[in-house]
């Protein structure tokens, strides 16, 4: 099945039931569990190094949060490649590590100010 293309709201709608049946499924609604293990300072932002439970998963993320902001603020999801290289993983995109080419968080975040 070819990706939806979202030209209107029932393609929009596809793409999420496209996306959403790719990933497994949503978990249930509730507060989630988020353990944060790191925070630190870069630029204009903080990265928080978090892990957050589904299931009996605990997985690894990075949350980018930019100072100064005022009022709400749409939030961006970056989904990482890996091609193989493992070891760079989640890092990539947050321009932690591996290719800067990759590090379409870093971009997408300058993006939301």
């Amino acid at each position: 099945m070819r990706t939806p293309h979202p030209r209107d709201s029932i393609g929009l709608s596809n793409l999420r039931n496209w996306l959403v049946q790719r990933i497994g499924g949503l978990p249930r609604r509730g507060e989630p569990q988020v353990e944060t293990l790191d925070v630190w300072s870069r630029d204009d932002h903080e990265i928080h190094y978090l892990r957050y439970r589904r299931g009996e998963e605990l997985i690894p993320a990075y949350l980018l949060v930019p100072r100064g902001l005022r009022g709400p603020r749409p939030a961006v999801l970056a989904l990482h490649q890996h091609n193989g290289q493992y070891q760079w993983g989640k890092s990539e995109p947050v321009g932690i590590a591996g290719d800067v080419s990759q590090a379409v968080a870093e971009r997408l975040r300058r993006r939301v100010l």
